[in-house]
């Protein structure tokens, strides 16, 4: 039976791996930094998933751009520091994607996560092979919501 979609597009967050761990603690410990109190990380676990400067901006309380920036720059750090080693790859991925590469099917990451913290990811778990391309919002933000990202793909 021929296929009838040849192009399947995946996220990574949630998706693929769980990235709550690293996340919620780098973003609890970013936050301190910043004066603010995280009285329990599982209170921000609805923030894995938007994009992350109004996810930052909001959590701030409408802090400036300037602020904004410079919290995003310091989870940015410690994430790769720290949080990256703590996504887990959901049980059977590498497993599925390979049957679907094998079945034919073209293999693409589209992600709200920044472009150079999603390679880093792909790296470290080896899911970088399964895909064709990644697509990303790039570190100054251009692409960071999902239309502007899928429209960039297709």
């Amino acid at each position: 039976m021929p296929l009838r979609f040849s192009h399947l597009i995946f996220d990574v967050d949630g998706t693929l791996l769980d990235p709550q761990i690293g996340m919620l603690t780098q973003f609890a410990v970013m936050f301190r930094e910043f004066g603010y109190a995280v009285e329990d990380k599982e209170s921000l676990r609805w923030s894995i998933g938007p994009p992350i400067r109004p996810t930052i901006k909001q959590l701030l309380n409408n802090a400036n751009d300037e602020t904004v920036e410079l919290a995003l720059a310091r989870y940015r750090e410690l994430f790769e520091e720290f949080g990256i080693h703590q996504v887990r790859l959901y049980p059977n991925v590498h497993e599925v994607l390979t049957s679907l590469s094998e079945a034919g099917y073209h293999l693409y990451i589209a992600t709200s996560r920044s472009d150079y913290l999603t390679d880093a990811i792909l790296e470290l778990t080896d899911l970088k092979r399964h895909f064709r391309g990644v697509h990303a919002p790039t570190p100054e933000g251009e692409r960071e919501d999902k239309a502007s990202l899928l429209k960039h793909l297709l």
